[in-house]
């Protein structure tokens, strides 16, 4: 009797903890793998008393423990690549609101009544689009080519609205 219900204690925690930790994820697409995960080790757990009768319980666990492991260590570096995109955006969107507001201060500086530039960078940190909001009309064209001759750029990644 003392196993039958320790049994169903360990099925019940099991349970448990898998209802925890599926509302704490937050990715849907991580949702899935780790439900068909828990869903495989409870239909072990639900097969343990057969399985302890057989005398072969514990190279099960050995065997579930180590894939467990094993893909752990692979969710780990699926989540370290995807904190190290997200690092990267977040550096690049830094790096693109210094440039903007360098340029526009630059822009003033040399005389030129621009109200706003926006500056899109692509993944090797290089321009892809410059956006110049002229305040006086004309003045957007000359502040482009002047952009254009200090600094290099494109003619056709720099766009004046």
């Amino acid at each position: 009797m003392r196993v039958i219900t320790e049994w169903i204690r360990t099925v019940l925690v099991f349970y448990f903890l898998m209802l925890i930790v599926l509302h704490l994820i937050s990715g849907e697409q991580y949702k899935k793998f780790v439900r068909f995960f828990f869903g495989i080790v409870f239909v072990l757990l639900l097969m343990q008393p057969v399985m302890r009768v057989l005398g072969k319980e514990d190279k099960l666990m050995e065997h579930v423990i180590s894939e467990s492991f094993w893909q752990d260590m692979n969710a780990t570096g699926i989540d370290a690549k995807l904190w190290e995109n997200k690092k990267n955006e977040a550096y690049k969107r830094q790096y693109e609101q210094v440039l903007a507001e360098r340029f526009l201060e630059e822009g003033k500086k040399e005389g030129f009544f621009i109200s706003q530039v926006r500056v899109c960078l692509n993944e090797d940190y290089s321009m892809e689009r410059l956006v110049i909001v002229e305040e006086l009309s004309g003045d957007g064209e000359a502040f482009c080519d002047y952009l254009i001759r200090v600094y290099g750029i494109e003619k056709g990644r720099v766009i004046v609205q």
